[in-house]
């Protein structure tokens, strides 16, 4: 049996030059939950955390939960990233004025990241940083507009 393509996720694969280093990103939405992978050594991932977003019924604050999954979870910056990517996805999910997200859209991000180590002269880190986020953020619209379009 072939699956049909409404049941296939939606998938976007990119390869990037951010500062000099070779970046693979891959971006795939899932109907409870969107994967992203983020590799600076040639396609390998090193950790995968799971990153959810709750509302709270209290305040419409936002709360993150981040938890590394498999790998080490030495680096801070893994944290960082899987945060800002949820947040971002969560932000393109919220409809205006509301504020919970569609109960059609997973506020669930499955992050698979290895970054290269930088050298202590390199201070690039917030202009990777930056330039990931943008990345994830753009395959993310287009992967939802590949969605649309079925």
């Amino acid at each position: 049996m072939v699956p049909s393509a409404e049941t296939l996720p939606a998938t976007v694969k990119r390869t990037y030059k951010v500062d000099d280093i070779p970046t693979d990103v891959v971006v795939q939405l899932f109907a409870d939950r969107t994967l992203v992978c983020i590799s600076q050594l040639s396609g390998r991932v090193g950790t995968f955390l799971n990153c959810s977003m709750e509302f709270s019924i209290i305040d419409g604050s936002r709360t993150y939960n981040v938890s590394p999954l498999l790998g080490g979870s030495d680096d801070p910056r893994l944290e960082v990233y899987a945060r800002n990517i949820t947040e971002r996805i969560v932000t393109k999910q919220t409809p205006a004025n509301s504020l919970e997200t569609s109960s059609t859209t997973p506020s669930v991000v499955l992050l698979g990241i290895s970054l290269k180590k930088r050298d202590k002269k390199q201070e690039n880190e917030q202009s990777t940083f930056r330039a990931l986020m943008d990345i994830v953020s753009e395959m993310y619209d287009e992967a939802r507009h590949q969605i649309m379009s079925r």
